[in-house]
This record gives structure tokens, sequence and C-alpha cells, in this order.
């Protein structure tokens, strides 16, 4: 079986099933009997100054140094985070509520 794009953690198919390809995928951990195939690295920038991380209005693929509205979705483990000035980040921790 071959599938694409999933995100997977503590996946474990059926004994005896097929082999499971999982192309441009990402091996969250403690995955068994997949074979996962590493998507190829992109290159996000963030653009815009405040805001999270899980805003795609601002990450851009485009380097520039102008804001671009991009529909770049959101950086994987497997990419690489450039943030061109410091001044337009900074680092927020959140905490859950107990």
């Amino acid at each position: 079986m071959n599938i694409k794009g999933i995100n997977a953690g503590y996946v474990t198919p059926v004994a005896g099933s097929k082999p499971v390809n999982a192309n441009n995928s990402i091996d969250s951990g403690n995955n068994s009997g997949i074979n996962f195939t590493v998507p190829t690295a992109k290159n996000f920038y963030w653009k815009g100054g405040n805001g999270s991380w899980n805003d795609i209005s601002h990450w851009s693929l485009d380097p520039s140094s102008a804001r671009l509205a991009s529909n770049c979705g959101l950086p994987t483990i497997n990419d690489n985070v450039f943030l061109i000035s410091i001044q337009d980040f900074r680092l927020g921790i959140l905490q859950g509520s107990r």
C-alpha cells in the first residue's frame, strides 16, 4: 500500500498486511511496519513581525524582504527555517491549563 503526506506516530499495520510505503511523510516515532520516505527539505522564511508559529500568513518560500502572501503551509521537522531579522521573532512559551 502506498500513502503520502502523513505525520504518523504509534502506528502499526495489521499483522500480515501488505507493506506500507509512506512517501513525503513524517515519522513522528514509535511506528513499525511502515517504510518512510523523507520529503525534500524546503526553505521557509518568517515574515511580518510578531505572530504565532502556526500562522501560515507569516511563512514564505521567498527569501526576499518583501512580505508576500504565501500558501506554502507550515515548516515541518524536515524543513529549514530562516529568521531574516531577529527583531521579527520572539520566543514565547505557552502553558496549558490544568
